[in-house]
């Protein structure tokens, strides 16, 4: 467990980008939901869709990623800028009224 977390730390840029590469656009609106602390049946409630095609989604997201749970999923989705934290939300949201 320790292994992959700590090798996870050491992905180059390329290895990055790759992975960013797989994420779809529907991956990314899940990514988000699940950073929000959504369960599957939520999600499903807020994309339409069913929970069953969530869960599977959810298993391949973190295939993408090499990541075995939701707590991983969420950082590193954060760490390759695929979601962003509320509070980083908020603040670019005050820089961008403010120019």
């Amino acid at each position: 467990m320790l292994t992959r977390s700590v090798s996870a730390l050491h992905l180059t840029d390329g290895d990055i980008s790759f992975r960013k590469s797989l994420i779809t656009n529907h991956d990314v609106d899940i990514l988000s939901l699940v950073s929000r602390g959504y369960d599957d049946r939520q999600i499903a409630q807020q994309l339409s869709d069913n929970e069953q095609a969530i869960t599977q989604d959810l298993t391949m997201l973190c295939l993408k990623l090499g990541v075995k749970d939701r707590l991983e999923l969420v950082l590193s989705a954060i760490r390759y800028g695929l979601v962003k934290l509320e509070s980083e939300c908020l603040r670019e949201a005050s820089r961008n009224r403010r120019t």
